[in-house]
């Protein structure tokens, strides 16, 4: 995003960055205050960049930081809300605490739908796929995913052992899923084949095959390929 600097009615120059160049010094250097916020001396960032750059904030209205970050102060990233929304935005994203499971009535889901949630995550289905199917933030299906949010049903289901991966990984360790990814590479097997081996649905064996899950192990996989093939050249 290109950087637009407006005035502030106050007279400070606010950019939809997030950055305030000062009356006195170029820019001013915000302070972190104990609510989690950017704070100038005379007001906080986001309000600065609300009221520069969409108008004034209403009596009795909060502006809300759509990705949850509060240091994040670009434009693009700000709203002006009613405090409802501005709380159920937070149980959405996970990061207010209420009454367990359903009987929080900000919660939009059940015990089923979670209980198909980890369903969902056993077969290797990403966090967007997730979130698309209960229309809820990716960022609180990773939470569901790892065991933060919804916990009393999360320790019946997964043990404290089991690294539950982003991306859509299956619960496997690191060798077992570089194992996978050879056999893909080498085409020595099916997909049907490779999911029997391990206890895994085999569309997850196709993301795989095609490279929409399990970026980082590819890589990981691809590392540690390259240093074989270095070692072996060396050797000859």
């Amino acid at each position: 995003m290109e950087e637009i600097f407006k005035e502030h009615p106050r007279g400070y120059l606010v950019s939809n960055l997030g950055r305030i160049k000062g009356k006195h010094v170029e820019y001013l250097k915000p302070t972190l205050s104990t609510s989690g916020y950017m704070m100038t001396t005379n007001d906080s960032v986001h309000r600065m960049v609300v009221e520069t750059f969409i108008g004034e904030i209403p009596k009795g209205y909060q502006v809300n930081h759509k990705d949850g970050c509060r240091t994040n102060n670009r434009l693009d990233n700000l709203e002006i809300v009613t405090p409802s929304e501005n709380q159920i935005h937070a149980y959405k994203m996970g990061f207010s605490k209420g009454r367990k499971g359903e009987e929080n009535p900000l919660s939009e889901l059940k015990e089923v739908d979670v209980l198909d949630i980890y369903d969902m995550v056993k077969r290797g289905c990403t966090n967007m796929e997730i979130s698309l199917k209960y229309h809820i933030h990716d960022r609180y299906v990773s939470l569901i995913r790892h065991g933060k949010r919804w916990k009393y049903l999360w320790k019946d289901h997964f043990s404290d052992g089991e690294a539950i991966m982003s991306l859509g990984n299956n619960i496997l360790p690191l060798e077992d899923m570089l194992h996978i990814l050879d056999l893909v590479y080498k085409n020595e097997k099916t997909n049907p084949e490779i999911a029997e081996m391990y206890n895994i649905d085999k569309t997850v064996i196709s993301k795989i095959r095609h490279k929409h899950v399990w970026k980082h192990q590819w890589r990981e996989y691809y590392r540690r390929k390259s240093i074989a093939t270095t070692i072996e050249n060396t050797n000859d």
